[in-house]
């Protein structure tokens, strides 16, 4: 295993200075006319160091006067780096980190806040948000990036400008609106194990007033990439995604300047699921190993460095059925010279029908899954902001309301578990499936406000509130699933189980089974939970001289609590975690050297960090550890980050990127994952949060002849080893790794179309997105994919 020293890790940053240093002195000695260079068009240089405008203040500012750690890629630096959803992203961002929960649920974490729960009833620590409108849960970010003009994610709590309470960070895509003047582009692609895309884009004015843009991506792979243990040729992991956005926006004549934003987003998602690979046998029932089936205890397992080998039963359709609907309408209008106001409304509609998505990692049915999910939410927000004072004081204030509703039930396949005692092949004395089911109904509202007042021309501070109310119904259960006949069902055995710790039983064929906390009766659990908290931020940003800017902030950011959906024999299995708050120190610098063509920034934080939500274990006494939802009460997390950018030489771009974390527990007692219980994990670090990682990215276009520039570039990247639990156990480490990938091309110089090649992972490194996940009789792991390549070409009217 690979592990990243300390001292390599000093090494590569004064490298990377000295290197920079010598830049420098080459760029001055050619402004002195000691060397001549061959002018370049201008439009083959670089876009990628060129002043970015963001909006993470709920206003338009070039990156570099934001005082806030924010990395930002263009629409066509994503589209290079073949960012495909939010997930690809970890893979750019040191100390941005994505992980697979085992239900196609994905886990964010940055600068080592996340949480780790697979319930579509979790919300996530960092943030997504499409042109202001929030998309609270992480499922919803799974769909195909479409048409965006940037990227901008913000590190640290944010709560007072967004819409949701998040303590990690958020991710701002900021997508292309319609033009004034005719442009459309089309895209298509084709890459390893027969994967191939198209997509495209249509922008027009309607008339002087109105505008509309419409744009589309489909990906779709014919062969899957991962192979089955036990049969061999056999695949998983086709993909089949779709994805149209329709914006319209209407500005029309008048004294108020309004501007009307509606949009309407859609995309659906069949394809297969990741499969996870088989690397222990763990049984679950209270016999060990002998009451293992012999198809799990036979069952052979993954390699330890074989990325496509993996398994699934042969039987059952693996797909998943994922389709997202989203209405949103933007509304700006300026009510005087110095006053404008927003009214932002959205609808969003999410639907899982009966997704199947392999567990074990067996090629039977251990405990896998079939998912069916409904979730609508509706959101608003109504807020003014101006300026007071010559523009030396700007504002904002609103309000904001959400209501959301998901639904979810899971169909859990178990014929060869042994916890429900399927122990010989083809017998079955309780079920063969389970249904856990669970509704959850959350409202909210808050209040904001942000203020940022310059004391004079080089120093400004800010101060930003919210105040947010809100309150979650829950009710769920584990039951029998009335299409598993023939069966005693788990209802009976639990009256049992209920009988016998005091309870009356009384639950009928097809009832909940999980036992009611005070009664012991099998019973639908339900429970609220209401919540208030204060979000805030202090800031004071300094700007030493032109183009070099000092920052120190104060924050606090809060994350709502839940109940999760999950296997519960006991009622308070389904016990919800109350809110997280982290509270932050960052002391940080955004500077700009030789004529912006070198930009150097660092950032130190300090977080502490209460209450962080998990899931742990449950020690049945009957099954065994099961998933439970705890908070920590106290840890600490402790991050420095570097970000260079430089232009030295027209047409090359080099970025470097790294993150340092310190992260661990200060209290917590649980149990682990083997059923010791009061076990204390102070002193543990904390989960998904590599005490390493950095990224190298270079980008190289220039002439080579007529209209033609040659395009190449390379992206590096590390990760430490992480632990993605809080036990710190060996078998829980995702060990370190190295990827490499790299882009050859040519584009005409005006822009209008590119043809590019693409490697990814090109060393075929083995590395892991999480591990372990305990699935029935089995630890899994999931892995990420091995070498790629594809070919694109793409066309730009304008």
């Amino acid at each position: 295993m690979v592990r990243f020293k300390p001292s390599a890790c000093y090494m590569a940053i004064c490298l990377s200075f000295i290197s920079l240093q010598a830049i420098a002195a080459e760029l001055a000695e050619s402004s002195t006319g000691a060397t001549q260079t061959t002018p370049i068009k201008s439009s083959s240089r670089s876009k990628f160091i060129e002043e970015v405008v963001v909006t993470a203040q709920k206003r338009e500012e070039t990156l570099s006067d934001v005082p806030i750690a924010i990395t930002t890629f263009t629409g066509d630096m994503a589209k290079d780096l073949g960012i495909t959803d939010t997930r690809d992203l970890s893979k750019l961002i040191p100390g941005f980190s994505h992980s697979d929960s085992g239900l196609s649920n994905p886990i964010y974490t940055l600068r080592g806040v996340g949480f780790n729960d697979a319930s579509r009833t979790a919300s996530s620590t960092v943030g997504i948000y499409y042109d202001e409108v929030s998309l609270p849960y992480s499922y919803l970010s799974k769909g195909p990036t479409l048409d965006i003009e940037r990227i901008e994610v913000l590190k640290g709590p944010q709560g007072t400008l967004y819409g949701r309470n998040t303590t990690g960070g958020a991710i701002n895509y900021i997508t292309t609106k319609p033009t004034e003047s005719l442009e459309y582009g089309l895209q298509g692609s084709y890459g390893s194990y027969q994967t191939y895309e198209v997509g495209g884009f249509y922008s027009t004015p309607l008339g002087e007033t109105l505008g509309v843009r419409i744009a589309g991506r489909n990906i779709y792979a014919t062969e899957g990439w991962q192979e089955s243990v036990t049969r061999p040729g056999d695949r998983l992991g086709e993909k089949n995604k779709h994805a149209v956005r329709i914006t319209t926006e209407w500005q029309p004549e008048s004294t108020l300047n309004l501007r009307s934003n509606i949009s309407l987003d859609y995309w659906r998602d069949k394809s297969e699921p990741l499969a996870p690979q088989a690397f222990l046998i763990t049984p679950q029932g209270s016999g060990g190993e002998l009451t293992l089936n012999p198809e799990v205890s036979s069952h052979p397992l993954a390699d330890e460095d074989d990325a496509e080998q993996a398994d699934w039963e042969p039987n059952t359709p693996w797909q998943l059925n994922d389709k997202f609907l989203m209405f949103a309408t933007r509304n700006y209008l300026d009510v005087t010279e110095n006053i404008s106001m927003a009214i932002i409304g959205n609808y969003i509609k999410f639907k899982t029908d009966d997704a199947f998505i392999p567990q074990s990692g067996l090629d039977t049915n251990n405990s896998e899954r079939q998912q069916t999910t409904d979730t609508q939410i509706f959101q608003l927000e109504i807020r003014a902001d101006g300026s007071l004072y010559e523009e030396r004081l700007d504002w904002v204030a609103g309000i904001f309301g959400s209501r959301d509703e998901v639904d979810e039930i899971q169909r859990q396949l178990i014929s060869s578990s042994s916890a429900t005692g399927n122990t010989v092949p083809g017998v079955h004395p309780l079920a063969t499936s389970a249904i856990l089911r669970g509704n959850q109904v959350s409202e909210s509202i808050a209040t904001f406000f942000n203020t940022d007042w310059a004391i004079n021309s080089a120093a400004a501070i800010s101060l930003g509130l919210r105040y947010t109310d809100e309150a979650r119904d829950f009710s769920g259960c584990g039951q029998d699933d009335p299409e598993d006949t023939g069966v005693a069902g788990l209802a009976s055995t639990f009256n049992t189980v209920s009988i016998s710790r005091g309870g009356t039983g009384g639950a009928d064929e097809g009832d909940c089974f999980t036992l009611d906390r005070n009664t012991r009766n099998p019973s639908l659990v339900e429970g609220r939970l209401a919540e208030d908290s204060v979000a805030g931020k202090l800031s004071l940003d300094w700007q030493v001289w032109e183009d070099q800017l000092l920052y120190l902030s104060l924050s606090r950011g809060f994350k709502s609590g839940s109940f999760p959906i999950l296997g519960a024999t006991e009622g308070e299995q389904y016990d919800p975690v109350v809110q997280e708050k982290v509270t932050a120190i960052e002391l940080g610098a955004k500077t700009s050297w030789l004529d912006n063509r070198l930009k150097i920034n660092v950032a130190a934080f300090d977080y502490d960090y209460v209450n962080k939500q998990l899931l742990g274990n449950f020690n049945d006494d009957v099954f065994g550890p099961l998933p439970k939802l705890f908070n920590v009460p106290k840890s600490t997390i402790q991050g420095a980050e570097l970000e260079i950018k430089t232009e030295p030489l027209d047409g090359l771009f080099i970025a470097i990127a790294a993150s340092y974390l310190d992260t661990e527990i200060k209290e917590f007692s649980s149990t682990t994952n083997d059923g010791r219980e009061n076990v204390d994990f102070s002193g543990n670090k904390l989960n998904f949060a590599p005490t390493y990682e950095w990224v190298l990215l270079t980008q190289y276009s220039r002439p080579i002849f007529g209209d033609l520039n040659l395009l190449l570039g390379m992206t590096a990247s590390y990760s430490a080893a992480a632990a993605s639990d809080l036990e710190n156990e060996p078998l829980s480490e995702i060990p370190a790794f190295h990827l490499l990938d790299a882009r050859i091309g040519i584009e005409d110089s005006e822009g209008h179309w590119k043809l590019l090649l693409s490697g990814k992972n090109l060393r075929n490194e083995f590395y892991l997105l999480s591990t372990p996940q305990f699935a029935g009789d089995t630890t899994v792991r999931y892995a990420g994919m091995p070498r790629t390549a594809s070919l694109s070409l793409s066309y730009h009217f304008f």
